[in-house]
């Protein structure tokens, strides 16, 4: 029985650091005074038409951000660096874009095709 309890414990304690540090981990991607401003705008692929409500996530992060009825979306405040950009909708193929560079004090700018 004491077996038990201290597994239990130690399973809980070792997910709580691990929660811990993914929360770290955001504070690097995120600086709510960086003037950094990745923006884009997502597209169906086949017939160009702009697509709303599609979810945009930096790898890393539990925030997520979705594009308007214009097919924009923005994310203020990244730190400068490479990041992996993740894209999904609903009947479409999700599309993860590898290594997208985010200069420092600029808006950068992607345009995004999603296939059905």
């Amino acid at each position: 029985m004491m077996k038990k309890i201290l597994t239990v414990v130690f399973t809980l304690v070792l997910s709580l650091n691990m929660m811990a540090k993914e929360g770290a981990k955001e504070n690097v991607i995120f600086d709510e005074n960086a003037k950094t401003v990745l923006a884009g705008t997502v597209v169906d692929q086949q017939t160009g038409e702009v697509l709303v409500g599609v979810m945009v996530k930096i790898k890393g992060s539990t925030k997520s951000f979705y594009t308007d009825f214009d097919g924009n979306f923005e994310i203020k405040g990244l730190i400068a660096g490479d990041y992996e950009v993740e894209l999904s909708l609903v009947s479409y193929m999700a599309n993860h874009l590898k290594k997208v560079s985010v200069h420092a004090g600029n808006t950068n700018s992607l345009k995004v095709e999603m296939k059905q």
